[in-house]
């Protein structure tokens, strides 16, 4: 540690908004000094001596981050996060294992990881990228996750058509009123033709809507 305090090395590459938010926040604490270290400009040597105490990494090249911080950690500096955890989160198959060591519940792989290695991944250059791309991993809950979507889409189609019968029950019940309305005014025209005509009318429409009562479904 330094006269001035601790000095923690901010490894980044490209300097985004959090990194921005993160040296005006350590601005606030006078006992650590924040230096930006870009690890595009990095150069190391055996005999190498660093200026600071801990570092700090957010670099968006998982590679160089990597390297970085297992050189700074061989030069005994201590990195946040160390490098074996960025070895770990950087590799599916490390995560997976990390996760079933810890016993995380996690999908089921042990299929997918078997019929992954029998393509000779780490010869074979066309081989998948890792067991999650191979057709045996079905991640758990895909079979539930299948069920409640036909659920759904059949309780969908349910709702809509008893929608459909609400509205044809509604279209009938207006064309009966009519016939209600026909018959009725037919009463107060003098002329027995303009009468005829209404109730004729009133009539077919009585038969139309007879025919899609008999075609709706019967209420529940």
């Amino acid at each position: 540690m330094s006269e001035r305090g601790l000095r923690v090395a901010l490894l980044h590459g490209v300097v985004r908004k959090e990194e921005k938010l993160l040296l005006d926040a350590f601005r606030g604490f006078p006992a650590i000094e924040l230096v930006a270290v870009d690890d595009r400009d990095l150069t190391f040597s055996p005999e190498a001596r660093f200026d600071f105490d801990a570092v700090l990494c957010r670099s968006v090249s998982l590679s160089r981050g990597l390297y970085a911080r297992r050189l700074f950690e061989a030069g005994g500096l201590r990195c946040f996060n160390p490098a074996r955890v960025g070895e770990v989160c950087g590799d599916k198959l490390l995560t997976s294992l990390a996760l079933e060591r810890a016993k995380v519940t996690q999908p089921e792989f042990r299929v997918a990881f078997d019929a992954w290695i029998a393509t000779d991944p780490f010869e074979n250059p066309d081989a998948p990228p890792g067991p999650q791309a191979m057709p045996e991993y079905v991640p758990t809950g895909l079979a539930d996750s299948r069920r409640l979507d036909a659920e759904a889409d059949a309780l969908f189609t349910e709702g809509h058509e008893a929608a459909e019968t609400s509205d044809n029950y509604v279209r009938t019940t207006v064309i009966l009123a009519s016939v209600l309305f026909l018959v009725g005014i037919s009463t107060h025209f003098p002329l027995r033709g303009v009468r005829y005509g209404l109730i004729a009318v009133g009539g077919g429409l009585l038969v139309f809507a007879g025919v899609l009562i008999l075609r709706l479904p019967p209420p529940p």
